[in-house]
């Protein structure tokens, strides 16, 4: 965005170049290298909730300590109200934008009565679902990977990994009994056919990595003792012999039984085929996400404004549905009949040097971009404002279509450029959402600009 121009301060620059070499400084000894920076709160009202959430997303007041305590002032602000949000101070548990709580999550369903008041789980098959630091992932095995140091995976032995999205790509482990040892189990791979169907074994070149092995049998299987952890639920896993807790590495997500500290120990919770694990937390939505019919029209997104000449800039923001894709499927509609396809949704700017004086308007193009997975489309808005006063200070905001439903974005603003003289502008890239970035920068680049 652009920035007024202003005579440069000596001192500004001073103090800058100063945040910055502090900066430098205080994250390593070889100077040229990132530092951690505090990250801003950021409240998004038009998201939608996760759609785990069922019953929509819990005020952030209602949390405990742990969750309140990730807001930069350490208690989150009125506005935050219910709203999907990025809390500063959790960017690097929380890496994949705004999330919420959930209102009254659905609990698992109940487990049969036990047999074996000391064995509950004996003879039940369920998936191991990793909730530890947020992680939500259910427990598989590689087909060919392998961890550090390890021979490949195959049918004879296939080693375990905490990365598996859904329950089609998780193993099925049955728990059976040890005699005599409570809460002690042999746990035995059920997945696809009977060559990958062996019990779980812990290396016995002493690396930890654990795997399902042809070589593996009851009697050398390794035991695991299974202990709540006092959430509604929830278990972590211990290798009886050892004493060691079972958790994965960060590199590859490879399990190890490995970890002395309770606090290092995988959390999983017991899912049955076919249920939805019990978690109480998820990353919101952008609308036109999906298909829900409660989803707001086309919210405006990553909006920015970039230099197009002296008295222009070009407008550009990003929607993922609503007018646009209702106009893809009916233009598909109307050519498979040999039709003509109905008038493409305009993206415009309403802009002018009031806030609330917004009388000029400009129309836009829109271009499409779908990810190389096939699951999201990116509706990618450009707006060229010419005529544009040099230096003046104006106010926009955009809209992707001109449909009722279409959400009008907040009112900002940007100052023009100018032919002649000192341009004074902000310039960083994309750094992300983590406190590894050296956000701190921004705010001494700001000086300069004052």
């Amino acid at each position: 965005m652009l920035a007024s121009s202003s005579s440069s301060s000596f001192s500004r620059w001073e103090r800058t170049l100063l945040l910055l070499l502090l900066c430098a400084v205080t994250s390593s000894p070889f100077f040229f290298r990132s530092c951690t920076a505090n990250m801003y709160d950021v409240i998004e009202p038009n998201k939608l909730p996760p759609t785990i959430c069922k019953h929509g997303c819990a005020s952030w007041a209602s949390q405990g300590q742990d969750i309140q305590a990730l807001w930069t002032d350490g208690l989150p602000p009125l506005e935050a109200s219910n709203h999907c949000a990025q809390p500063g101070l959790g960017v690097n548990d929380y890496r994949l934008g705004s999330w919420c709580r959930c209102l009254d999550p659905d609990p698992l369903p109940p487990a049969p009565p036990p047999k074996d008041p000391d064995h509950p789980l004996d003879g039940r098959t369920v998936y191991l679902y990793n909730t530890f630091a947020s992680q939500d992932l259910y427990v598989g095995f590689a087909l060919t990977d392998a961890p550090p140091g390890e021979p490949p995976s195959s049918k004879q032995r296939s080693w375990f990994q905490a990365s598996s999205p859904t329950q089609q790509l998780a193993a099925p482990l049955n728990f059976r009994a040890v005699p005599g040892h409570k809460d002690v189990y042999t746990l035995y791979n059920l997945w696809g056919d009977s060559e990958y169907q062996h019990y779980l074994g812990r290396d016995a070149n002493d690396t930890y990595f654990i795997s399902s092995s042809v070589n593996y049998t009851n009697a050398t299987a390794m035991r695991v003792l299974v202990e709540p952890t006092g959430k509604a639920q929830e278990y972590t896993l211990v290798d009886n012999s050892t004493g060691n807790y079972i958790s994965y590495m960060d590199d590859g997500a490879w399990l190890r039984a490995a970890y002395a500290s309770v606090s290092e120990a995988m959390t999983v919770q017991l899912v049955p085929a076919g249920a939805s694990p019990t978690v109480d937390w998820g990353y919101c939505r952008s609308s036109g996400d999906g298909d829900d019919d409660d989803s707001p029209g086309d919210v405006p997104e990553q909006i920015n404004v970039q230099i197009a000449g002296p008295d222009s800039v070009v407008v550009s923001f990003v929607t993922f549905g609503g007018e646009h894709r209702a106009w893809a499927a009916a233009a598909a509609a109307a050519a498979a009949k040999g039709l003509s396809p109905p008038p493409v949704p305009v993206p415009t700017v309403r802009f002018g040097r009031a806030p609330d004086a917004l009388t000029l308007q400009a129309p836009g193009i829109t271009h499409n971009h779908t990810t190389a997975a096939g699951n999201r489309v990116y509706y990618m808005h450009f707006v060229h404002l010419t005529g544009l006063t040099e230096r003046v200070k104006y106010y926009y905001s955009v809209r992707s279509a001109a449909a009722s439903n279409a959400t009008t974005s907040e009112v900002y603003s940007f100052r023009a450029g100018y032919s002649s003289g000192v341009t004074k502008v902000d310039v960083y890239g994309d750094m992300g959402v983590y406190t590894y970035n050296n956000m701190v920068c921004l705010p001494a680049f700001e000086l300069c600009l004052k």
